[in-house]
């Protein structure tokens, strides 16, 4: 089963995504920030990360910049699942590491099949 880190500052949404994820058959890890994200990896590098864009403590782009810097046997597929659609955001995260960008408000259905994609 495919590991999945969940990182978002709200509750609500790990909880939406913690569904969305399991019904695509994956295994499910949560992180409120990108610091507690950050430790998870050096312990367990994920298959996947579905990662929030602002966070307190470490948004995403201090995340992924921190996860370049972690030895690791191969990069997990990185969704970016962000309410903040600024182009100059998405070409950050892009460039940073990140393989999707997202917005939150999109259809769950092709969320669900995003993240199917790359479950198994």
């Amino acid at each position: 089963m495919a590991l999945c880190l969940l990182v978002d500052d709200s509750s609500t949404q790990r909880k939406i995504m913690c569904k969305l994820a399991q019904g695509c058959g994956l295994e499910i890890e949560e992180a409120e920030n990108g610091l507690k994200a950050v430790e998870f990896c050096e312990n367990t590098m994920p298959d996947m990360i579905i990662l929030d864009m602002n966070m307190p403590e470490m948004d995403g782009i201090g995340f992924l910049n921190a996860l370049d810097d972690i030895p690791k046997d191969f990069s997990p597929h990185i969704i970016v699942c962000s309410a903040d659609i600024d182009t100059d955001l998405i070409v950050k995260a892009v460039k940073a590491g990140a393989d999707e960008y997202h917005c939150k408000s999109m259809d769950i259905n092709n969320l669900r099949q995003k993240i199917a994609a790359y479950s198994g």
